[in-house]
């Protein structure tokens, strides 16, 4: 266990176990604590980039804290490491695990069925069971999302 850099009352261990009496939050899926400095309340703080930031050293500028596993949840120090997006997107890929809903297989699909414009969004949707209200099909068809595996940039 070692203390977190700027966080002068707080501890880290190798698997992203923080001690101070803290229950951890969640953010978009990620482990997160809320942490205090100097009285001050911060934003909260992701348990895999302080696990990387305790013990590899600070973000390298351009690079963001990367899950060989893709498991959001695992902040074991050998599951992480500092990567691009584009290194991010592509162990996604590799793992059949990019996105929460979607795997890669039926985002193919979806692209195929977009392109030909066999089906609507709203359809595509449905089909996939995604809620009424989710973006996910708008975003792969302007390329806001899984442009990686469909090869459509951002309109």
């Amino acid at each position: 266990m070692k203390p977190i850099p700027n966080y002068p009352n707080y501890w880290i261990t190798v698997d992203g176990k923080v001690f101070k009496r803290l229950r951890p939050g969640t953010t978009v899926g990620y482990k997160s604590f809320r942490l205090y400095a100097d009285g001050q309340h911060d934003r909260p703080q992701l348990a895999g980039r302080l696990v990387l930031e305790t013990y590899v050293g600070p973000c390298p500028v351009g690079k963001e804290c990367c899950h060989k596993n893709d498991h959001r949840q695992d902040d074991r120090l050998e599951n992480l490491y500092w990567g691009t997006r584009s290194e991010n997107q592509a162990d996604a890929v590799r793992n059949d695990k990019y996105g929460s809903v979607l795997n890669v297989a039926q985002v193919r699909v979806i692209h195929h069925l977009l392109e030909s414009n066999e089906m609507t969004q709203k359809e595509i949707s449905r089909f996939f069971e995604l809620s009424e209200s989710s973006t996910t099909i708008n975003d792969i068809a302007r390329g806001r999302s899984w442009s990686s595996v469909t090869g459509r940039t951002k309109k």
